[in-house]
């Protein structure tokens, strides 16, 4: 979160249903769209540590490729993916983030 947001105090009411809407597109948009190389293995290697990874996938696609999971569960996320527009998406979440003013700290 504070990649997006940065440093700042968020205090008031205002700022905290700010971050509020503001986390809950943030977790949409990175589970949904955002890949992640899994650490597959890592080991020592003389004096260096070399790690092997998994294919870049999003939290969205390792859980429909799960075949243990709930069929039920899996069309809800399906149809929340379908109905997501990732350009839509990042345009309110950037808007979010610049209209969100840190509180002043006095010194």
């Amino acid at each position: 979160m504070r990649r997006w947001v940065g440093y700042g105090r968020y205090d008031t009411r205002q700022q905290v249903e700010q971050l509020n809407n503001l986390y809950a597109l943030l977790s949409l948009y990175i589970n949904f769209f955002k890949p992640v190389h899994k650490l597959l293995d890592k080991r020592r290697v003389g004096s260096k540590i070399q790690r092997v990874y998994d294919e870049p996938k999003t939290p969205y696609q390792r859980l429909m490729e799960c075949p243990t999971l709930d069929p039920i569960f899996k069309r809800s996320l399906q149809a929340t993916y379908e109905r997501l527009r990732v350009a839509e998406l990042k345009r309110e979440l950037d808007r979010l983030v610049a209209h969100l003013k840190p509180s002043r700290v006095a010194d």
